[in-house]
């Protein structure tokens, strides 16, 4: 989307200076993510903030977020700063490498992760970075960096596409995390699963599976993904039926038209 603000209900976000805007998968993450009792939240690639944002307003913790990115961290900064939670937001310009060095722990992290394994590439470098893995940070990377950042009660979150969440749940189990929520998102019940939501954590117990469906047949948003981002979009976002451009969506993410 173009627009240089995005208008939420009790926040609004920055983008001109993000390579990604804001878009589905991390309002979807966002909102699904568990985090009410977390006193200690990790936002790794940050962006403009949203995310970061979205804990806030739900939680009462300190959230950190970090991106490797000049322009992404000088954006999330200026969003924290305009925040009514700005005391408990905090952004940092680093690696996820270099910060997972530190002692912190937390008790919650959470990614919008690169996600474009071994495929596709713009001409542009900054989304390059923001949306293909092994420019700059791999699976394998990620959730061994997360680990260090994590204490047994700890857990992860994640969005990914269907083929990237096989693979991700592979390797989080080969290094004793397990995925202990995940749900499915299909933007029509006849369509493809587009996205997978993913909660991992130290505890080797079944997985609690669901989906989520984001339009009706007749192309109403559904109650469930209305219940799931109400405290969030203005009314003016969700208002219009069958209006693919009511859902803010960026390249990383996915139209709910489709």
């Amino acid at each position: 989307m173009s627009e240089t603000i995005f208008n939420f209900k009790h926040f609004s976000v920055r983008q001109n200076l993000c390579a990604m805007k804001v878009g589905t998968d991390g309002v979807l993450l966002g909102s699904w993510i568990r985090c009410d009792d977390a006193k200690r939240v990790l936002d790794i690639g940050s962006g403009t903030g949203l995310i970061a944002l979205m804990i806030a307003q739900r939680s009462k913790a300190t959230v950190d977020a970090i991106d490797i990115d000049k322009s992404a961290f000088i954006q999330s900064s200026e969003n924290f700063r305009s925040s009514k939670w700005h005391h408990r937001l905090n952004a940092f310009h680093e690696s996820i490498q270099a910060y997972s060095q530190s002692s912190k722990k937390y008790d919650v992290i959470v990614s919008n992760p690169p996600f474009f394994l071994n495929g596709f590439s713009s001409n542009d470098k900054l989304r390059n970075i923001a949306r293909i893995s092994d420019e700059t940070l791999n699976f394998d990377e990620l959730i061994e960096c997360s680990a260090d950042l994590m204490h047994k009660e700890s857990k992860l979150s994640l969005i990914l596409p269907k083929k990237e969440s096989d693979l991700f749940i592979e390797k989080c189990r080969v290094n004793g995390l397990f995925c202990l929520r995940k749900t499915m998102v299909y933007t029509k019940a006849n369509k493809e699963v587009k996205r997978v939501l993913l909660e991992f954590g130290y505890t080797n117990s079944a997985c609690d599976t669901n989906l989520l469906c984001l339009r009706n047949e007749d192309g109403d948003y559904t109650r469930e993904y209305l219940n799931l981002v109400e405290h969030f979009y203005l009314e003016s976002h969700l208002s219009s039926v069958n209006s693919e451009k009511e859902i803010p969506i960026s390249s990383n993410s996915f139209s709910t038209g489709t």
